[in-house]
């Protein structure tokens, strides 16, 4: 006869077994809409991005489409980015969650080059800053003040509506990220940098960023 103890420990294991496979099962949920929904942006950037191109060949207001454009896009990168986070926060750092950010990061970028061309090239009253972050760093033992910067630049952006923040890991050691890191000198996190202009390189004050923005209402609304 098996014994009592036997029973319980194989009830225990089918029953984490169990639970392991809810989890996987919901892990993979995630990751599907999560793929997904990296898609749809990355279609709509490119549709956008050849759509501006062939307006320049026949000599229209890129501008116009560009902004009505980018209200799109600015707002679904931002539920998006919520969504990874959360993805984030209830994994263990999945292959999987590291390939839908890495795709994102790329995506974001794209935007940020069409959020900047709206203020550089149209003259909007919009305000761009890049904020680079430690990536892989959840202990925050690499930029220990990363969080603290994070919270600042959230506050800028919900205290100034013309203004968006697109962060880049700067130790994620891709082409791109290389690139614009080099251009400013950004060897560590925080790092942040403000309408192309200026480098702070370090965690900066809420107060200072303010002084060298224009605060405003949201024009894309």
């Amino acid at each position: 006869m098996v014994s009592t103890y036997v029973k319980g420990i194989a009830l225990g294991a089918v029953l984490l077994i169990a639970s392991m496979s809810a989890l996987w099962i919901l892990d993979q949920q995630r990751t599907s809409i999560l793929s997904k929904e990296i898609q749809d942006m990355t279609w709509e950037i490119e549709d956008s991005r050849l759509y501006l191109e062939y307006l320049s060949t026949l000599n229209e207001d890129s501008c116009a489409v560009m902004k009505a454009r980018v209200v799109q896009q600015v707002g679904k990168s931002d539920e998006l980015a919520k969504k990874i986070d959360a993805y984030k926060n209830a994994n263990m750092f999945s292959e999987e969650y590291y390939a839908i950010k890495k795709t994102f990061i790329y995506k974001n970028f794209e935007l940020f080059l069409n959020f900047k061309s709206l203020r550089d090239d149209c003259g909007e009253n919009v305000n761009y800053v890049i904020y680079f972050y430690a990536e892989n760093d959840p202990d925050q033992s690499i930029c220990p003040d990363c969080a603290v910067q994070a919270d600042i630049l959230n506050t800028l952006g919900n205290n100034c509506e013309n203004t968006w923040i697109f962060a880049l890991p700067y130790n994620s050691y891709t082409d791109l990220v290389n690139v614009v890191r080099d251009q400013y000198g950004v060897t560590s996190g925080p790092a942040v940098v403000v309408n192309g202009e200026s480098v702070h390189r370090g965690m900066v004050e809420l107060s200072t960023l303010e002084a060298e923005i224009t605060c405003g209402e949201n024009p894309l609304e």
